[in-house]
């Protein structure tokens, strides 16, 4: 009995660790594959964006590009781009701070850094990954997240 708990104990930790490390760090990529035409994810990225909140900056279908306006989330504000084609759409992002320093009367505001899988919890950069994966899930296929 002791020795099934331990085992069940053992794999669990197992799994927790394995699924904890499909993200790679600094990750800045979301490659979503499936079966459905370019077409059909177009549609079914623009529709989601829209049901999230997301204006739509720029919408080329021929050329399988899709960019938002920006919006804001909890600490900053985030823009997507997606770029789609047959049976793949590849994801990223960028965010900026709401955060403005003024430093002997020059002032720095804030400024676009890419997304990446980075940061410490509550940080503006894990936040930003947060909402690009959220985005991303809802996106039918399998998630592969990639450094370029």
């Amino acid at each position: 009995m002791k020795a099934t708990l331990l085992l069940s104990v053992c794999l669990s930790i197992s799994y927790v660790i394995t699924a904890q490390e499909e993200i790679p760090k600094k990750a800045n990529t979301i490659s979503i594959n499936d079966t459905i035409s370019a077409l059909n994810y177009f549609g079914k990225i623009t529709e989601t964006l829209l049901e999230n909140g997301y204006g739509i900056l720029n919408s080329d279908q021929k050329n399988g590009i899709i960019t938002t306006t920006e919006k804001p989330f909890k600490n900053g504000s985030v823009k997507l781009n997606f770029l789609i084609r047959e049976n793949k759409v590849m994801l990223r992002g960028d965010y900026k701070d709401n955060l403005s320093i003024d430093l002997g009367g020059v002032t720095s505001g804030p400024s676009w850094s890419e997304i990446r899988f980075i940061g410490q919890r509550n940080s503006i950069a894990l936040n930003a990954w947060e909402e690009l994966h959220k985005i991303a899930l809802q996106i039918p296929g399998t998630k592969q997240y990639l450094i370029k």
